[in-house]
């Protein structure tokens, strides 16, 4: 694209339908004359967007990094800390992991119920 001063890495740039047609075929599109790939899941700006009929985030990562965070917490601290510390600890490190983004969209029941038992 060098009338708009711009350049594209064609190795990153995919393709991610949202709709209720998106299921259906079509044309390949083309970037700096490369086919672009068609994906299901992407990850944009730390959080994963699912292909669906609406827009939608794909939770999964985001709650396995959070149990992962707590574990080390855990971990850290081996049942040597006062619990009003781990309770903050948790709020202040783990919860932001869970929650990042969420606020951006309209989660389904399943998802906050999923999110509820996080």
């Amino acid at each position: 694209m060098t009338y708009l001063d711009m350049k594209f890495n064609t190795a990153k740039s995919m393709v991610l339908r949202i709709g209720k047609s998106r299921n259906k075929a079509c044309d390949n599109i083309l970037l700096c004359a490369v086919n672009l790939q068609f994906v299901s899941t992407v990850k944009y700006l730390g959080v994963y967007v699912d292909s669906a009929n609406v827009f939608k985030l794909n939770l999964h990562e985001s709650q396995s990094k959070y149990f992962r965070s707590t574990n080390g917490i855990f971990y850290k601290c081996r049942g040597n800390m006062c619990e009003t510390v781990l309770m903050y600890s948790f709020s202040s490190y783990c919860k932001p992991i869970l929650l990042y983004a969420v606020e951006s969209v309209h989660l389904s029941n399943s998802d906050l119920r999923s999110l509820s038992h996080s």
